[in-house]
């Protein structure tokens, strides 16, 4: 992660700025961001959490992770698509 921020935040840190401040300030909204994004895939998972337990539910969820990992690994396609 440090590398991350040594690469790609110093091209956000406007000229005439204390780095080591903006720097700081960005590293801290990217954490933020972050804790956001967990807490909102927190709070589906549990108002999903009756449902996500189904084999139903899981059978799905494998299929649709195996096609869009075989699609995106491979450059396959499904069949229809194949066709046009």
């Amino acid at each position: 992660m440090g590398a991350f921020y040594v690469a790609v935040l110093p091209q956000f840190i406007p000229p005439g700025t204390d780095h080591f401040t903006m720097g700081l300030l960005l590293t801290t909204v990217h954490i933020l961001i972050g804790l956001l994004w967990s807490a909102v895939l927190i709070g589906f998972a549990r108002a999903l959490h009756g449902w996500l337990r189904k084999p139903q539910a899981r059978r799905l969820l494998d299929r649709i992770t195996a096609r869009s990992s075989a699609s995106s690994v491979s450059g396959w396609h499904s069949p229809t698509e194949e066709g046009r």
